[in-house]
């Protein structure tokens, strides 16, 4: 991780935000998705499209997306673009423009057209999840657990930001630069980065070596060849060697990474309930999103 040119902090490993999609029900359609330059206007007039068709096949109602309410997806969704509404160095905050306000009209739009739910969903009742991949274990065990023939897609995306994963650091270290000791700590955060404590089993998250990664989803592969490897519901995964191709790539390319301030984002979703919910309109609650996150990052 790197301030003003310079390396900061080192994490210990790292997660990744996925987009995952049920792979038989996009193969079965003839709704084509340009994952690579598809909005949430399109996410959503895709979905109804393809919920639409498998009503009238007499199955259970889906969803694009179930479980969180208008505003916890708003507020993945600054996440996502963050760069966009925040200019970190500057200290200044640009929630008062369309985007913003496009956003939550797009989002309420796709609520109150039954898209997106609230409610808790069944598994395989929703056509996509958002979902925190841990570990190369997880990108089989996560995708596996949601659909039979999990698809990972690029996220739907506005404005400049793309829909490649989201990298989530974990812990991270640093030397303090007064520190007597600086000889030892950068030795230990040498060790933390070699092969030997990288490839440990209770070390969270992805490596930072791109070989331990590549070794653990060459064993998975192998015991999955073998009919030896059962996902957590107990079933024998079924994993297509394309699949892994898939993994490493995208582990390889994934390079979403924005430095946030968690309070920002909870203003934006505590101020955007009182839009969701009709009590005001998406260019007043954009107002006061502005208003607060201005206040706060110049405190």
């Amino acid at each position: 991780m790197k301030l003003n040119d310079g390396i900061y902090t080192v994490p210990s490993g790292f997660f990744l935000r996925a987009f995952i999609g049920d792979g038989d029900v996009l193969k079965n359609t003839d709704v084509k998705i340009d994952e690579k330059n598809w909005s949430w206007k399109e996410f959503g007039e895709i979905s109804k499209k393809i919920m639409q068709r498998a009503e009238k096949g007499n199955k259970d109602q889906r969803y694009a997306l179930a479980n969180n309410p208008p505003d916890v997806i708003l507020q993945e969704m600054i996440v996502d673009s963050y760069a966009q509404f925040v200019d970190t160095a500057a200290k200044k905050a640009k929630f008062d423009s369309p985007a913003l306000v496009e956003l939550m009209q797009q989002i309420k739009k796709m609520y109150d057209e039954k898209i997106m739910t609230s409610a808790p969903a069944d598994v395989g009742n929703q056509l996509f999840y958002s979902a925190v991949i841990t570990s190369p274990v997880d990108l089989i065990d996560g995708p596996h657990s949601f659909f039979e023939n999990p698809k990972l897609l690029q996220k739907p995306h506005n404005g400049q930001a793309t829909g490649g994963m989201r990298i989530i650091p974990s812990s991270q270290f640093a030397i303090q630069a007064k520190s007597p000791a600086k000889d030892e700590a950068w030795k230990f955060i040498t060790f933390l980065l070699s092969e030997e404590a990288q490839s440990m089993q209770d070390r969270e998250g992805f490596s930072l070596l791109k070989s331990v990664n590549e070794k653990m989803l060459n064993d998975i592969q192998e015991k999955v060849k073998n009919a030896a490897y059962k996902l957590p519901n107990g079933n024998t995964a079924k994993v297509s060697d394309e699949e892994f191709t898939q993994f490493k790539q995208l582990i390889n390319s994934a390079d979403q990474y924005a430095s946030l301030d968690g309070k920002v984002i909870y203003i934006v979703g505590e101020e955007s309930i009182s839009f969701f919910s009709g009590q005001k309109s998406a260019e007043e609650v954009a107002k006061l999103i502005q208003n607060r996150t201005t206040i706060y990052l110049n405190e």
